[in-house]
């Protein structure tokens, strides 16, 4: 094994070192500004705010003109013009004025969700583009190999040293190859599109280069890690804000029996004559405040079951998530990439000092690859559960 696919096999070591990648912090914030679901639900909490606030305003003002007839006047004989306004209480208006930025605080936590999960999908897509990228650096140079060799052996055929035999497995193996390689350039293509569409990216050049990871391997305890997921875990927040909404909206219903008041003013005119006078009253709801506060006290009580599930799906989803990167962590550290790389240079000298047959050459040096593969979905899988442990606090 020449020196090439020793480099790649030593850069793909474990290591706690990686350095913060600046590429898909550029990713994420293009992401942030430009991706299309991510403005109209900017929009759509914007449009909410509004309708919140006009909720809480003065209804709009009455005017009535009425104009009346007589047999044997010219004209309008008498009209009658009122002009009226009907509001709330004061302190109805103060209640829901309170709740309403509790709804907005609510509607913006939704937000940080969806926010977030854009985000990580960001990451997974890089993650998964950075373990295509190596699988292809070990294919390219696995091809390599299998073009030295096929015209070694083919020398070896002219003069008698292999057997046909040897050179069509090398020519199985170019053939193998080129099908991995054309299927990793096909997904490496669907994983840069995939960024340029969560980008927001709709024309122009779009290159990514993803060579390595980009978080560091974290070396944190496992209560630390937890701990930070939960505090920060957004669904948790939203439910925490549609809970102190709710609670609002109760006390909004029980003052649902306060009197609207209405004030205005009244003209009445009969022929050269006009009085003027005010009009005061009230609407008294009588029937429907009882009913009005329970179900607000129902919706209450849903949004405070819906925070307990919401902190057990969080504590569940740290704990399950911790436990795969543990695993795959130690997974990742007991492979021994120096003693892989040593037998293939050893496979690759005793076959090509005569020694071993092509044949016998892939039959061992497949397993090794194999377990190099293995590596490389184990490391590409770490980093997304990684990726999963920190999507809190991107």
């Amino acid at each position: 094994m020449n020196k090439i696919i020793l480099s790649i096999l030593l850069s793909l070591s474990f290591s706690p070192l990686y350095a913060q990648n600046d590429e898909l912090s550029a990713l994420l914030k293009k992401a942030n500004d430009n991706n299309l679901s991510l403005q109209a639900a900017r929009q759509d909490i914007a449009a909410a705010g509004y309708e919140i606030s006009a909720a809480n305003t003065l209804e709009a003002t009455s005017v009535e003109y009425s104009p009346f007839f007589r047999k044997g006047a010219s004209g309008v004989a008498s009209s009658e013009l009122v002009v009226s306004q009907e509001f709330d209480f004061p302190t109805l208006y103060a209640a829901r004025g309170k709740a309403g930025k509790m709804q907005r605080e609510a509607l913006e936590s939704d937000y940080a969700t969806t926010r977030r999960d854009l985000l990580l999908s960001v990451s997974q897509t890089y993650i998964n583009l950075v373990g295509l990228r190596k699988s292809r650096k070990i294919l390219e140079e696995r091809a390599m190999i299998a073009d030295s060799l096929l015209s070694l052996f083919e020398k070896r055929l002219d003069n008698g040293y292999a057997t046909a035999l040897d050179v069509n497995r090398i020519k199985m193996e170019q053939m193998d190859l080129k099908s991995e390689l054309l299927q990793n350039e096909t997904d490496v293509r669907n994983a840069v599109e995939k960024l340029k569409s969560l980008c927001g990216v709709v024309s122009g050049p779009f290159e990514v280069k993803a060579e390595d990871y980009p978080y560091p391997i974290t070396s944190k305890s496992s209560e630390s890690i937890i701990s930070t997921f939960i505090e920060n875990a957004t669904e948790i927040k939203a439910a925490r804000a549609a809970l102190l909404a709710s609670g609002e909206e109760v006390k909004v219903a029980r003052q649902g029996w306060i009197p609207k008041l209405t004030a205005g003013y009244r003209r009445n005119t009969e022929l050269d004559e006009a009085s003027n006078g005010f009009i005061i009253g009230a609407s008294i709801p009588l029937f429907s405040t009882g009913k009005q506060v329970k179900a607000a006290a129902a919706r209450r009580a849903a949004a405070q079951l819906n925070l307990e599930d919401a902190e057990i799906m969080a504590q569940t989803e740290a704990k399950n998530s911790l436990n795969e990167f543990l695993q795959l962590r130690k997974s990742l550290e007991i492979t021994d990439l120096n003693l892989l790389g040593h037998t293939l240079r050893l496979l690759r000298k005793s076959v090509e000092a005569g020694n071993m047959s092509a044949t016998d050459y892939y039959i061992e040096s497949d397993k090794i690859y194999q377990k190099i593969n293995s590596y490389l979905s184990i490391e590409n899988r770490l980093h997304q559960s990684m990726a999963t442990l920190r999507k809190n606090i991107l």
